[in-house]
């Protein structure tokens, strides 16, 4: 009986040690699936902040897009704000930023530290956020990224690169990101500057004088944006 017994906790050992070594290795595959992925989403991003630039000035010349604000056209809040943080145009058509932050998945849920890399075009809104965290022990953890790549956005998290934790795209997906592009446009004030895509104006019925009171608008769709295809 003894013996069975102990043949049974050493099948039962041996089962759960190969049921773990399946998971690693799906984990491990995972993993290199979404790095090839992010790999891809890189690519695409540098392409699209490289013709940024030509696109935008070939819309304004053939009337597709606005022309940008003139400096004396901005509220004086803003004239104040650029005429200090920025001293030329933007320099660089990608910034990367190492950050440590906080994400939850429900607004309930409990916020877990992040470690996470952002990419990021000053010059149009585009973005791409990869990150990794681990969610209360060792062997719980989970990967994902936030994008927006060619207006298409996109947040997609996975715990241990399998279980779906959100997976988000579509129009309310994208306005949230480009939401997100501008409140994180002051690592990069150059990115704040008036442009063909982003305009300031006062809010109606208050003096412009007030910070607060002045409001960036964007005018991005993919009728107007030819680098959106």
């Amino acid at each position: 009986m003894n013996l069975a017994l102990l043949s049974m906790g050493w099948a039962a050992v041996g089962i759960l040690g190969a049921g773990l070594l399946v998971a690693a290795g799906v984990a491990r595959a995972k993993k290199l699936q979404f790095d090839i992925y992010c790999r891809k989403l890189v690519t695409k991003l540098k392409l699209q902040s490289s013709r940024a630039l030509y696109f935008r000035e070939r819309a304004v010349a053939s009337g597709v897009l606005e022309p940008a604000q003139t400096f004396d056209e901005l509220p004086k809040c803003v004239q104040g704000y650029l005429s200090h943080a920025v001293r030329e145009p933007p320099s660089a058509s990608l910034i990367t930023l190492h950050q440590s932050v906080q994400l939850r998945f429900s607004p309930n849920s409990k916020w877990l530290p992040l470690d996470a890399l952002q990419r990021m075009c000053p010059i149009v809104p585009a973005f791409l956020f990869t990150g990794w965290m681990n969610m209360g022990m060792s062997t719980l953890w989970a990967m994902g990224f936030e994008s927006l790549v060619n207006e298409n956005a996109h947040a997609c998290w996975k715990m241990w690169g399998v279980v779906p934790l959100t997976d988000a795209t579509g129009p309310v997906a994208a306005k949230a990101a480009h939401v997100r592009w501008l409140a994180e446009a002051a690592c990069c004030p150059q990115a704040l500057l008036p442009s063909a895509f982003l305009r300031w104006e006062a809010v109606e019925g208050h003096p412009s004088g007030k910070c607060h009171w002045c409001t960036p608008s964007f005018r991005l769709s993919r009728e107007s944006c030819p680098h959106a295809s």
